[in-house]
């Protein structure tokens, strides 16, 4: 579980200002409304400044530590006070993607066992624009007697854009994952890649692919050079909200990271259709989603910014804006079954109507492209939290294309139970990796296409 916070980074800050200090530079003053989403500009950071001068917002310098966490050291910094999170524009440009550029060894002993070394690691990778950036991954690798010779990314749902909910820092205040337990256990290097980005992004597909692939490559050059041998076969694993960046990543795996050779990629509770997920999600236990995903594509789409901004009740706007300003915990029980679109804009359900709006949530839908991996997908046919037609829809398409998919729709199984799935799901990925899984769509308790 998340430890209870409010987020300090500057991002979120003044979060309650979002939608009163946004005044373009003349450089970007051109109307991009009618813009295809992947080339509108993003918007400023919260609190204002200008996106593109690092002068505010996010700070554009890196200083690297060498411990975290340890029994020594035990005091482990917020993000938004550690400059280890922040960007070097000058170092990100110097390197292509998908390179360690700073780390520091973790003290996380206490929290999983059979670990040899725990790395924390900046990486360099790309933004929603393709411009150059960088994010935090935390590296565990287990004994050598143990290893292997494969490495998964493990998406751990974030659920905020809050920098301070990144999961390379939650690690230390999570409880231990049997998931990343079993990796590790199994042998897998495991790597856990704040997918959401220094902006906090929540829901930007784009942006969790890139960061996810580029996790990948910068550990497999790191492991190499700590002198571990070995061709590396590696997948990609997300549950919940972290399938929709995980999807991502297994879409534009063959095009954007061919060297890594993707094998597998395990996607449980999928939001396949942003849109329809987030009708599905207001007025539920899941309802503070709505305004995070919001929030988390105004930092990326200045359509969706100013359409916020236009909408956003006045009376409302400040219990709104302080999404961002805390982790999924505590968003949980502020907003718990709230009518956030009915409650928070003046024009109600009609702002996901906005068709600015609604572009952007289709871009970043799953489905852009089928995946050239191994796919295991499991969903729990009583998990409320999904919208089970717009999985199988996304399924069919993926199997239209020729993707191998194992689609595990589980009976009377709600969300929190789907997580259980993990043992089988490695079972998948160790057939997978032994190039034992069938070539063929197939659904394991029935038709595969019955909708």
């Amino acid at each position: 579980m998340f430890k209870s916070l409010i987020c300090l980074v500057p991002l979120a800050a003044t979060a309650q200002a979002l939608f009163t200090e946004y005044q373009p530079s003349n450089q970007h003053n051109q109307d991009d409304s009618q813009m295809p989403p992947q080339q509108q500009q993003p918007p400023p950071p919260i609190g204002g400044g200008d996106p593109y001068d690092g002068s505010q917002g996010v700070p554009n310098r890196v200083f690297s530590s060498s411990w975290v966490g340890s029994p020594s050291n035990p005091q482990i910094i917020p993000p938004s006070q550690d400059h280890f999170y922040t960007v070097n524009t000058t170092l990100v440009n110097s390197q292509p993607n998908g390179k360690v550029l700073l780390e520091r060894s973790m003290g996380i002993n206490g929290l999983y066992s059979g670990i040899e070394e725990a790395i924390q690691m900046v990486y360099s990778t790309k933004d929603n624009y393709d411009g150059a950036t960088s994010s935090v991954a935390d590296i565990l690798i287990p004994r050598k007697d143990k290893l292997n010779g494969r490495i998964m990314a493990v998406a751990l749902p974030e659920d905020s854009v809050c920098l301070d909910c990144a999961p390379s820092y939650n690690i230390f205040f999570r409880r231990s994952s049997p998931v990343i337990q079993s990796l590790l256990d199994e042998g897998y290097i495991v790597v856990i890649p704040d997918y959401e980005g220094v902006r906090g992004s929540y829901t930007v597909g784009h942006v969790s692919g890139t960061h996810i692939l580029d996790a990948l490559s910068a550990t497999k050059d790191r492991v190499q050079e700590l002198g571990i041998k070995g061709q590396f076969d590696v997948g990609i694993w997300g549950y919940g909200t972290a399938a929709l960046a995980s999807g991502w990543a297994a879409e534009m795996a063959s095009d954007y990271a061919p060297h890594l050779d993707l094998k597998a990629a395990a996607l449980g509770s999928v939001m396949a259709n942003l849109t329809n997920w987030l009708i599905s999600s207001n007025s539920s236990p899941s309802s503070y989603l709505v305004a995070t995903s919001l929030l988390g594509m105004a930092t990326e789409y200045k359509s969706v910014f100013v359409a916020l901004e236009d909408n956003l009740s006045p009376r409302r706007k400040k219990s709104f804006n302080s999404a961002a300003n805390h982790c999924a915990t505590d968003n949980t029980l502020r907003f718990l079954e709230s009518d956030v679109l009915r409650g928070s804009f003046q024009n109600g359900y009609n702002i996901i109507a906005d068709p600015n709006v609604r572009a952007v949530y289709d871009l970043n839908s799953l489905g852009k492209n089928a995946p050239k991996c191994n796919m295991f997908v499991y969903q729990g046919s009583q998990d409320s939290t999904t919208v089970l037609h717009d999985v199988r829809s996304l399924l069919k398409y993926y199997c239209s294309q020729g993707t191998t998919v194992k689609y595990h729709e589980i009976p009377d199984t709600t969300h929190a139970q789907g997580m259980d799935m993990y043992l089988d799901v490695i079972d998948f990925f160790d057939d997978a990796f032994a190039n034992k899984v069938t070539s063929s769509c197939e659904r394991i308790d029935g038709n595969f296409y019955q909708n």
